[in-house]
């Protein structure tokens, strides 16, 4: 009987090793919620990009840190998915007290233990570099439209 504790005791060990490493060493921002939507795990790949300590992000407190154009809206859509239990996918804004700013997909998936809502498990990942490279051809094809505008402009003349 020893020797099966020792072994579950060794096999709980590793499994809460696995987890602490993936949670630290996971390129993209880890989060765990109640069912009712109350943030209770940020991974420091989370707090990193929004700009949180981790008590800051924990019940709502996260909130604080994304964008007041995006704030509102992904206030209401989160709660409206955490009253369904439905999945949620948002792009949004934090904002850092240096004033930088980090574009995040956050993708979360309702938790369900035997047939009830857990909660939800969620990430997010930084879309920055995506943003700005869209916003890049945004403006390339804005030039190009009115190069040709100007151009058709000429030859109507």
């Amino acid at each position: 009987m020893l020797f099966r504790s020792k072994k579950a005791e060794r096999k709980l060990r590793e499994s809460q090793q696995l987890f602490e490493t993936l949670a630290l060493m996971s390129p993209v921002g880890i989060f765990r919620t109640r069912a009712d939507g109350y943030t209770n795990y940020v991974n420091p790949k989370w707090c990193e990009l929004s700009g949180l300590n981790y008590s800051e992000a924990l019940g709502n407190g996260w909130l604080k840190a994304v964008h007041p154009d995006d704030r509102d809206r992904i206030d209401h859509d989160w709660k409206g998915k955490t009253q369904d239990a439905e999945k949620s996918i948002a792009e949004y804004r934090f904002v850092k007290d240096d004033g930088s700013i980090v574009w995040v997909l956050g993708n979360a998936l309702p938790e369900i233990v035997d047939g009830e809502l857990n909660g939800y498990i969620g990430t997010i990942t930084n879309i920055t570099e995506i943003k700005k490279a869209q916003e890049e051809i945004e403006k390339s094809e804005k030039k190009f439209r009115e190069m040709a505008n100007l151009q058709i402009g000429r030859a109507h003349v």
